[in-house]
């Protein structure tokens, strides 16, 4: 299921209605406005704050053209109100939000009973801590905020997007040049992801995925010149990436999976140019990859953990990599075993044959689109 899909159903299903069923209100702002104007088209209020705190749940807070900044702009913090905000004309080129290594906006869950569905479209964020953060007050078996960026940008800060507890539902967005991450997740996490540009990052995409948790769905997404692409470990759920990019990682891998025995399912995907391993499957994954290529790494294109892993490649091209084309995931923490040194091709040209090990068992899992569909997870995750 696409990004933008999804976002129809969510705006359907969530609850962006205003109180006492009155219809929702558009409250206006622009950098020439006041806040002690109406909050009209003609006469907008001056702060993103005195906008998000006047409007009731369900209702849209609109953007003119200019740059935000300073008090009442970043950051900018709520809990427990959907709402909808953009950029009047739809271009993140023309409405930034200069940040000035304070939060860009910031939502918090303290209403577990009930769900929330954010929706930021059009804006660009400069220079922030985080940019875009949702956060729960207290972990729950299932990500119960909706935030969906469309056509954002968030660059040059420390995190562009981070959600503790929610789903991220991001289409034709940018995240470059953040230093510690272009988009992090953490406990009960969902993705849906879509046509995004994720470049000169520290790590691409990074999240620890806790308790059960939607398949993560990535599409059509290139993830450029970070430090680490993706990493990630996952208790439950899964990933699927699909005619994604993951390459030239400048300081590690171009995907690090670990999981309590989840899939990793790539098609058509490359993986190509990173510093590491291309894909390090470093605990418990079963990597899937069908055609696609892992070329160019700096270590092997594929290294698997010693034990509790499983791999299958289909139409996967393998060639020019460092170490070996399919090779042993360098293990330094002792977890599963003894160090492994990484495979080095001898000057000879010839490799020495690994030792065999205990072959494990491992459930099918299928490829299908109607398997790794999001119409298959389970009712509360839809």
């Amino acid at each position: 299921m696409s990004a933008r899909t999804l976002l129809s159903c969510l705006l359907l299903t969530a609850p962006l209605a205003s109180a006492a069923g009155a219809a929702p209100v558009a409250w206006h702002v622009s950098p020439a406005g006041s806040d002690a104007a109406a909050g009209t088209v003609g006469a907008p209020f001056a702060t993103i704050q005195f906008a998000v705190d006047i409007a009731a749940d369900g209702d849209t807070v609109r953007l003119a053209s200019g740059t935000y900044s300073g008090a009442g702009n970043a950051p900018v913090a709520w809990a427990d109100k959907s709402l909808v905000i953009v950029s009047a004309d739809g271009d993140p080129g023309s409405c930034i939000v200069a940040c000035a290594g304070q939060d860009g906006f910031r939502f918090l869950d303290t209403d577990l009973s009930d769900a929330h569905g954010l929706h930021i479209a059009g804006i660009s964020f400069a220079d922030a801590d985080t940019a875009v953060a949702v956060l729960r007050a207290v972990n729950g078996l299932n990500p119960r905020v909706w935030l969906s960026l469309t056509r954002c940008t968030a660059r040059n800060g420390n995190v562009g997007v981070a959600s503790n507890g929610g789903w991220l539902v991001l289409d034709d967005c940018a995240f470059s040049g953040n230093a510690t991450a272009g988009i992090a997740g953490g406990f009960t996490f969902g993705l849906t992801m879509s046509d995004c540009i994720v470049r000169d990052n520290g790590v691409g995409l990074m999240f620890t995925q806790m308790n059960p948790s939607p398949h993560a769905e990535v599409t059509g997404c290139a993830f450029v010149g970070n430090g680490s692409g993706i990493r990630y470990w996952q208790e439950g759920g899964g990933m699927t990436l699909r005619q994604c990019r993951v390459d030239s990682s400048t300081t590690s891998h171009g995907i690090r999976t670990s999981s309590d025995f989840e899939g990793l399912l790539l098609d058509g995907c490359t993986v190509n140019g990173n510093a590491g391993h291309g894909i390090a499957n470093s605990q418990g994954s079963a990597v899937i990859m069908t055609g696609g290529e892992a070329c160019g790494n700096g270590l092997s294109g594929v290294a698997m953990d010693v034990a509790d892993a499983a791999l299958r490649l289909d139409g996967v091209r393998l060639a020019g990599n460092g170490g070996w084309g399919v090779g042993r995931y360098l293990r330094s923490d002792g977890k599963s075993g003894p160090t492994i040194p990484e495979p080095r091709v001898p000057a000879s040209g010839t490799r020495a044959r690994p030792a065999a090990r205990p072959t494990r068992i491992w459930p099918t899992i299928s490829t299908s689109a109607a398997a790794t569909s999001s119409a298959t997870w389970p009712a509360a995750w839809r």
